[in-house]
């Protein structure tokens, strides 16, 4: 089978199982790196504890941003196993699981102070961050620009009818 430019590569039988096994492996990957960093941030200091969720949202209520990230969670993982089906949406939502996970293992984890740790910061830039923070930005980038990249080719292809 001769595929156009412009015809996605989506994968079924074996390819999907490969693609959930991929989405998965990076969705390990992006924890464990965001693990390994966060450490290393604690152990030099340079690091702080959010106990709430982007820009510190529900800061005030730690139970239900726990609550709320975990159920987003889920919801991302249901819809992964039963979505994607192009390497790019493998990829794109083993990020965001990967990164969902990590954060919420902080939240889990047993310290004095519950959230998520920060260490990342830029200056200008209104809020600290981590590699996990990252990985969920990076995985919904990729998302848009593949859903830009098929509404062009649909509209491409529309208008060379």
């Amino acid at each position: 089978m001769k595929l156009h430019p412009t015809t996605p590569l989506v994968l079924s039988g074996r390819g999907l199982r490969n693609g959930r096994l991929v989405m998965t492996a990076v969705a390990l990957a992006a924890v464990v790196i965001d693990e390994v960093t966060k450490a290393s941030a604690l152990s030099r200091g340079g690091a702080h504890v959010n106990p709430g969720v982007s820009f510190g949202l529900l800061a005030e209520q730690p139970a239900l941003a726990l609550i709320a990230s975990t159920a987003a969670l889920c919801a991302v993982a249901i819809a992964a196993w039963k979505w994607a089906r192009t390497p790019a949406q493998f990829l794109a939502l083993g990020l965001i699981l990967g990164g969902a996970a990590g954060n919420g293992l902080n939240r889990l984890a047993p310290r004095q102070a519950t959230g998520v740790i920060d260490w990342i910061t830029i200056p200008g830039y209104p809020a600290s961050f981590n590699v996990a923070d990252v990985a969920i930005r990076l995985g919904a980038v990729i998302i848009v620009g593949q859903l830009a990249w098929s509404l062009l080719r649909r509209k491409a292809s529309i208008t060379n009818r």
